[in-house]
């Protein structure tokens, strides 16, 4: 059996192991909660919902949180006290709690006003504590739990109603209100109230200018009726929204966020530089080492949408195959929950050290590493300065009920039976991806995500579900940037929207693989980490081991799959027909995607470059050899071969040089413009010294196509006047076209040093020292040659051998060569000085 076989089996097992193996740990419990208030009405004939919250120890782990949730545990509920003659009903009366350790009921049957008290307790664990729950019969209240706009009034009165038996209004029944808690400014417009004939009396509340939650204690003072004991006060809750807070708060604090994060990828990127682009050359068809280097990448600029969108560049530029390109979104996706862990660990403190720290650095640095370092020390502060906005307000606002009951309808806690309802869990999913979308950054969203959680607004499977929407909100970064681009590119992007979505469904499916009546995933991620994440306890950290774990475990289980994944790719996007035009060839290479990596750019920039002098050569060798035609009726290239000079022939060398020269022109005008946006990117100081030297050698390279409509047409003017060379000036000729030809030659072999062709490294000093010395002197021979042939063209003139027509054009033929060679050498110089 192979090694690859064995891992596989060895996967299988494991995977096997974990659905059907080890024994639960079950929950000790050792407390039963009320989730309620102790105290509430109901009226004549309505219902009312209770919960109990029961917690304990695991039983293997007797160090374990006693927080720690009870799933399964009998709780009898019971009517310890009602008013005579009323037959209240529990439904269910025996309950067992969920997974989330909740048992609820309804109590029903309240047909008179008085006193009901409901008591739930274990019968299986007697030494619990049992909790009660007071019901006052005939008493009802509206428009409790209201949010309402700072510096307003609540948009409807709290309406208390008395009734008595049968539901007939009481009226007398007299109320004591005061204010318990509530921002600044808050008042009550009365302190008491007595019902009318109607048998109600309301309560109107002035809004203070800041936000929070207030509370009012309500008394009943007298009543009809006697209730026999003393009544504990009821509660009326509201809270105060302040909207340019919340706008303030969460949106400034999620800019400064993606600001700083921005901040630390760039002077991440910027140190990395040639780093970056030095891992290209280690990239091989070993599907490790993509992974590897897309988590090193995503680490390296903290943000996996960039390393995407990265990745779709070099696939459009023709750098990646699909297949590493793969790997690598693979990587991208491990690589991105370094944020997120780093987000989970409560490091606000360190924020403006941080920033503090950073800008002295920038201020007093004179090396742009060190300013690039100072770079990275803001954004890290700002990042957790933003993490601190967004969560203050947030913090607040879990006791605003409008926002409450937005966060109720994403709660999708497991039943009874332990299984997660998926229509719930699909809403957090899809929560979680239209946020990603919105934002455009999944590191973003993330750090929304963990400020939600901290705020106590979301409970572990909501936050969950929300975190599985992100990874597939961020493959729509992909799929834009893929728009325009190569067949292959846009299989990459459709290879990450299949891998995430892949990993989700997954995941869903394993959320009904139990362990401890809980899902095997998320049992496994609370292992991790300190704390119970399903109580509340630390869910930010949970959340972002969560997120590595899954990650981390979908790359290992798919990148098996990496193959027959680029296979799926290939069939969904099949490869069309027809062949692309120069400027569609330079959009591709000229991928404006990998502007956000200068060094890569830089050096795309510079093969487009040596793509025009690939055309410029063809163009001045063709249109030289149509002048030696034309004089000789012979070609360079084969001293020996004769052609016949007729016209058809002519026009077909004319055409192709024409459409060389052409396609000189518009790669100039592409790279020009390229160069120009790499301009506008932070770049560091040697790429800023780059831009000028690429903008001149453009420029020259768009010249040597010049120079070759200026042959041609010396060969055009040769062919209609029958002019012919001596033997002597077309041996000079040549001898000048071959240095010029060596010149060609040259400066290809220095630009593919410099954009890496073929798997070129870095050459030695002392190999660039000596490639240059070769070029100076050949560029020097053509510099000497040209002038002594000028001279000895005098001197066949003087002599009476040499035709003035045919001088003429030999001269202008030795100027256009020569200048064709000194456009070549300022492109080495530039080069060289790389």
């Amino acid at each position: 059996m192979s090694i690859k076989m064995l891992c596989k089996a060895l996967l299988l097992m494991m995977i096997l192991f974990s659905f059907g193996c080890g024994e639960e740990d079950t929950v000790i419990p050792s407390k039963i909660t009320l989730m309620s208030d102790s105290c509430t009405t109901a009226g004549i004939n309505s219902t009312v919902k209770a919960k109990v919250f029961v917690t304990g120890k695991l039983k293997n782990d007797p160090d374990s949180s006693s927080s720690t949730p009870a799933p399964s545990i009998d709780i009898e509920w019971k009517v310890v006290r009602k008013p005579a003659g009323t037959t209240p009903t529990i439904t269910p009366i025996n309950t067992k709690t969920d997974a989330g350790g909740i048992a609820s009921i309804e109590l029903s049957g309240i047909t008179e006003a008085g006193v009901y008290i409901v008591e739930a307790s274990s019968p299986t664990y007697p030494q619990l504590t049992s909790q009660r729950i007071t019901v006052l019969g005939g008493i009802s209240i509206t428009g409790n739990d209201q949010d309402g706009w700072s510096n307003g009034v609540l948009e409807h009165p709290i309406v208390f109603s008395a009734m008595a038996n049968g539901g007939k209004p009481m009226k007398d029944v007299k109320f004591s209100f005061d204010m318990r808690k509530a921002p600044k400014g808050t008042k009550l417009f009365v302190n008491s109230g007595i019902t009318n004939a109607d048998g109600t009396t309301s309560l109107g509340v002035k809004l203070g200018s800041k936000q929070g939650a207030g509370e009012i204690g309500v008394s009943i003072v007298s009543a009809p009726w006697t209730f026999e004991d003393v009544v504990p006060t009821l509660k009326i809750k509201f809270f105060t929204l302040d909207l340019w807070s919340v706008i303030f708060g969460v949106a400034g604090g999620l800019a400064m966020f993606i600001y700083g994060m921005r901040l630390m990828s760039d002077g991440l990127s910027l140190i990395a530089g040639d780093k970056l682009k030095g891992l290209l050359n280690f990239l091989t068809s070993n599907r490790f080492a993509a992974v590897g280097i897309g988590a090193l990448v995503t680490g390296f600029i903290q943000s996996s949408s960039a390393c995407t969108v990265m990745v779709i560049g070099f696939v459009n530029a023709g750098l990646m195959s699909l297949e590493q390109a793969i790997g690598v979104v693979m990587g991208a996706n491990i690589g991105t929950t370094i944020t997120a862990q780093m987000l989970s660990f409560k490091l606000t403190s360190l924020a403006p050290i941080a920033v503090s720290l950073g800008v002295l650095l920038a201020v007093t640095a004179k090396k742009s590493n060190t300013k690039f370092v100072a770079q990275i020390m803001i954004g890290f502060g700002l990042l957790f300065f933003g993490m601190q906005m967004m969560s203050g307000p947030l913090k607040a606002l879990k006791d605003a009920a409008s926002v409450k009951s937005i966060f109720d309808n994403l709660s999708c806690v497991p039943d009874a039976s332990g299984f997660i309802p998926l229509m719930p869990f699909f809403k957090a999913i899809l929560a979680g991806t239209l946020l990603t979308v919105i934002v455009q950054s999944s590191s973003a969203s993330i750090g929304l995500l963990l400020a939600l959680a901290g705020a106590g607004l979301l409970d572990v499977y909501a936050g969950f579900g929300i975190l599985l929407g992100t990874n597939i909100g961020t493959t729509i970064t992909a799929i834009l940037a893929s728009i325009g681009s190569t067949k292959t590119a846009k299989r990459t992007a459709c290879a990450h929207v299949i891998f995430n979505i892949a990993g989700t469904a997954v995941m869903i499916a394993l959320l009904n693989v139990q362990y401890n009546s809980r899902p095997i995933f998320l049992e496994l991620v609370a292992d991790f980490t300190a704390g119970d994440p399903f109580t509340g306890e630390n869910l930010p950290r949970f959340l972002a081991n969560a997120h590595t774990i899954f990650n981390i475990g979908c790359t290992v289980a798919f990148i098996w799959f990496l193959s027959p994944l680029a296979s799926l790719t290939r069939y969904i996007i099949p490869v069309s027909k027809g062949k692309a035009d120069i400027q569609d060839r330079s959009r591709k290479v000229l991928d404006p995607h990998l502007l956000a990596t200068p060094a890569i750019a830089l050096e795309q920039a510079w093969y487009e470059i040596s793509i025009m002098i690939g055309k410029g050569r063809k163009a001045i060798v063709t249109s030289s050899e149509s002048v030696f035609n034309m004089v000789h009726n012979q070609s360079i290239s084969d001293p020996n071969s004769k052609k016949k000079n007729d016209e058809e022939e002519f026009k077909a060398i004319s055409s192709e040089v024409n459409q060389l020269e052409k396609d000189v022109d518009n790669l100039q005008t592409a790279v020009t413009d390229y160069i120009t946006n790499i301009s506008q990117e932070v770049l560091t100081r040697e790429q800023g010294r780059a831009i000028p030297r690429l903008l001149h050698s453009v420029n020259d390279a768009e010249r040597i196509g010049d120079h070759s409509i200026h042959i041609l047409r010396l060969s055009r003017r040769i062919r209609k006047r029958d002019l012919d060379f001596t033997p002597e000036a077309n041996a000079e000729l040549k001898e000048v076209l071959e240095l010029v030809v060596e010149l060609f030659k040259l400066t290809d072999d220095r630009l593919r040093v410099v954009y890496k062709a073929a798997g070129t490294g870095d050459i030695s000093p002392d190999k660039k020292r000596k490639d240059f010395e070769i070029a100076t002197e050949v560029a020097q021979a053509l510099k000497v040659k040209t002038n002594k042939f000028r001279k000895t063209h005098v001197t066949r003139h003087e002599s009476g051998n040499c035709d003035i027509s045919s001088g003429v054009i030999y001269l202008d033929m030795l100027q256009n060569l020569n200048r064709t060679g000194g456009h070549l050498f300022n492109i080495i110089q530039a080069v060289n000085n790389s």
